[in-house]
């Protein structure tokens, strides 16, 4: 029989909250994870709230509300109210509300006029952890994954897992790795710390393996030090080295089935999104006052997936640690250049692929390219004031730079998504569509997100969007998908 906190619980419900059965259930059901009804912690979100130890009605019914908002608000961190991210999501039949003088600032680019506003949809958080990265989504979009690293403590390592899950986000899978690659939609390398058995475990050196969805069979591939991965399927296994320049670092590539190539020269850095091509870093530093208490650096090449050279800047100098991202169509590449002589003068340096054209911009914070025409570039102003940070947006046809909205995080699907924001607010922007006739709104999140916008986050058509909410510090993120 329902004691009256149940029943105070189920009304508010109806009643006050406007909510479904299926809630009302939910929160049965978080109910009966209460201990004695006077636990003083949620377990699935670690917040407290007070629970009265006296069970009169009126201390039941204010109980009950309590508990309502806090299951219910929690709940919808699982849900968060935002607009569709995905170019061709259908317009809703009502318009977004206004915003209000109390309401957060909208941050991001000033939506073009006369662009369709489109009301907020929502996002599904589809697994929460305490420090959660994306991985990437499979070549045919019907997969992703997201790299789980729980807590552990200095006797017992806690070990990372591979989560997979299907495009509506239900998970399908798991495999203990530290990192991974897609080979296609079936198949995937990962790397494993082997963690030797005894009662002061230590870790041991990193090993490749190849695995299948379904299937706890790993065949292995050797030792390796990190794995790039591209969109297509296409996987580089960097080779064991100790970031010297003699010897330099060497890398293989992983073909469909697990064949492995022999080792060619560089560091391998990003693919091309139809894996016909790879950035390669040729380390010549660090030497002399440069290379003081910094990573290695050097020139950056292009080469193809079978190792041809395609076009290299040999007068510039690149931070092996610094991004690199190909255009939409693969005829540019961009990556992070600097001075020898002075490592903090950093610049968003262009190669094109076809020509060896070498064009260098501004200072940049991080660079994604909205087009195969267009990159854009978070532009950090100073650290006194993140209003004054500002997106740069640079054409290839016409070489100019031009101003295209504030923010310091930016984030594209190449294929006419963009989504900006600030660090350390919880919001975003996006815009999407032809500059005839875009549409815009806003992402509002419980939380800022971990590690901005990354490439690997967008689906390989553009519709859908993994993002990392929450803060590793705070030991509590959420990965949440956002549907086009």
């Amino acid at each position: 029989m329902n004691d009256k906190f149940e029943d105070e619980v189920e009304r508010t419900l109806a009643h006050l909250a406007k909510v479904d059965r299926s809630t009302t259930e939910s929160v049965r059901a978080a109910i009966a994870l209460l201990p004695d009804r006077r636990s003083n912690r949620l377990p699935r979100f670690g917040r407290p709230i007070s629970v009265w130890p006296d069970r009169r009605r009126e201390f039941a019914a204010a109980g009950a509300v309590a508990l309502v908002v806090a299951v219910v608000g929690f709940s919808m961190l699982g849900r968060f109210q935002t607009q569709p991210v995905g170019p061709g999501s259908p317009a809703p039949s009502t318009p977004a509300a206004p915003a209000t003088a109390s309401a957060s600032p909208v941050v991001g680019p000033t939506p073009t006029t006369g662009a369709s506003q489109q009301a907020p949809q929502e996002g599904l958080a589809v697994f929460a952890g305490d420090s959660l990265t994306v991985l990437g989504w499979s070549p045919d979009g019907s997969k992703f994954a997201v790299l789980d690293q729980p807590r552990g403590s200095a006797d017992v390592p806690s070990l990372p897992t591979v989560r997979m899950f299907d495009r509506s986000g239900m998970e399908i899978g798991s495999v203990q790795a530290s990192d991974f690659g897609w080979l296609d939609s079936s198949s995937y390398v990962i790397l494993r710390l082997e963690v030797p058995a005894g009662p002061s475990p230590t870790v041991g050196g990193q090993h490749a393996y190849l695995g299948r969805i379904g299937s706890t069979e790993l065949t292995p591939l050797g030792t390796y030090d990190w794995i790039v991965a591209g969109p297509s399927g296409s996987v580089a296994l960097i080779r064991p080295w100790n970031w010297t320049v003699n010897p330099p670092p060497t890398y293989v590539v992983v073909s469909a089935g697990g064949a492995v190539s022999a080792p060619r020269q560089g560091y391998a850095m990003a693919w091309s999104r139809d894996g016909s091509m790879l950035a390669v870093l040729h380390v010549t530093g660090p030497t002399g006052a440069h290379g003081t208490g910094s990573r290695p650096y050097g020139w950056p090449e292009v080469v193809r997936s079978t190792g041809e050279s395609v076009a290299s800047a040999r007068q510039v100098a690149s931070d092996l640690t610094g991004p690199a991202a190909f255009s939409p169509d693969g005829a540019r590449v961009a990556f992070l250049g600097d001075s020898p002589a002075s490592p903090k003068d950093q610049k968003v340096v262009v190669l094109e692929t076809g020509t060896g054209k070498v064009t260098t911009l501004s200072t940049p914070c991080a660079f994604t390219w909205a087009s195969s025409d267009q990159l854009l570039i978070a532009h950090s102003a100073g650290a006194s004031s993140s209003a004054s940070d500002r997106i740069l947006a640079w054409s290839a046809s016409t070489g100019q730079l031009t101003d295209y909205g504030p923010g310091d995080i930016v984030g594209a699907s190449g294929e006419g998504t963009v989504v900006t924001g600030f660090d350390g607010i919880p919001g975003l922007t996006w815009t999407s569509g032809p500059a005839g006739s875009p549409s815009s709104g806003t992402i509002a999140l419980w939380d800022t997100t971990w590690m901005g916008v990354p490439d690997v986050a967008w689906s390989p058509d553009g519709s859908r969007l993994v993002l990392i909410a929450g803060d590793e510090n705070a030991n509590y993120m959420d990965a949440v998908l956002f549907p086009g």
